[in-house]
């Protein structure tokens, strides 16, 4: 069937389904997100520029392990297959926010405040390709508000712009949170069609050997062949010596007939 096409999609639609559901639609990596944003925020706020901007460039660099992390913990694969053409979608996707924040280091060298402003245009930059990989529309709208919030209010309130560590925190949380209730929660089993073809590649890699020896396995070990049953003992049972009872339940016993006729 076309779900269970394994080990991986043989169409887009199949390639996102299968991201979609091993991913959860993205929602934990975004709460992830928001996790690391706050704390690169609160070391900015109360430490130095420069602890906040290391924080937050090391957090979106293991956002989506730890992610991978927490929902392997709650059961299930969570590792796009070799196979899947959106593979490389996905990595391009984690280097466009790390260049974001990379941009906003450079550019925090003159202006430290615009560093969080700078680093969440960097990922709603990354959230408008995410939506072509889960096939979710509503990340076209958020990877948007990202973008232009920021930039408008670099021009028409400025004020803000010191708080967009906190703000990239409420719209990271806000959206992760969302995507994981349309999704149907962290916990949510995976399909048995997603399962199978993560069974699939493993079953496949151990070749044809296994098959064949199950088979030999189940075989029946002592079935007579015509020339190792001369004198047709083929449905008689056999006793705990070894020996053949040749009693075929309804006739008389072999043993007596033979001393009826020595007698």
């Amino acid at each position: 069937m076309k779900e269970s096409a394994a080990p991986g999609a043989t169409t887009l639609a199949d390639a996102r389904h299968q991201a979609d559901v091993l991913h959860r639609s993205g929602g934990v990596s975004l709460l992830t997100l928001a996790a690391f944003w706050g704390i690169a925020a609160a070391l900015a706020q109360w430490g130095t520029p420069t602890a906040g901007q290391i924080a937050l460039l090391l957090g979106t660099l293991a956002a989506h392990p730890v992610s991978w992390l927490v929902l392997k913990l709650v059961g299930g694969p969570v590792m796009l297959p070799r196979s899947n053409p959106l593979v490389s979608l996905f990595y391009e996707i984690v280097a466009i926010q790390v260049a974001g924040v990379v941009v906003g280091i450079m550019a925090a060298q003159s202006k430290p405040s615009l560093f969080f402003a700078i680093s969440l245009m960097g990922l709603g930059a990354g959230l408008l390709p995410t939506a072509f990989l889960y096939g979710k529309n509503l990340y076209l709208l958020a990877g948007t508000i990202m973008i232009l919030v920021p930039a408008i209010c670099a021009f028409v309130a400025t004020p803000l712009v010191p708080w967009f560590g906190l703000i990239g925190v409420v719209l990271l949380v806000v959206t992760g949170g969302l995507f994981l209730r349309l999704d149907g929660g962290i916990g949510l089993p995976l399909p048995n069609s997603i399962m199978g073809e993560r069974v699939g590649n493993s079953s496949e890699s151990t070749g044809t050997g296994s098959d064949e020896l199950s088979a030999s396995s189940a075989a029946p070990k002592d079935r007579l062949s015509e020339d190792d049953d001369p004198y047709g003992l083929r449905d008689s049972t056999s006793t705990s010596d070894g020996s053949y009872d040749a009693t075929d339940g309804d006739g008389p016993d072999v043993g007596s007939d033979n001393g009826k006729d020595s007698a």
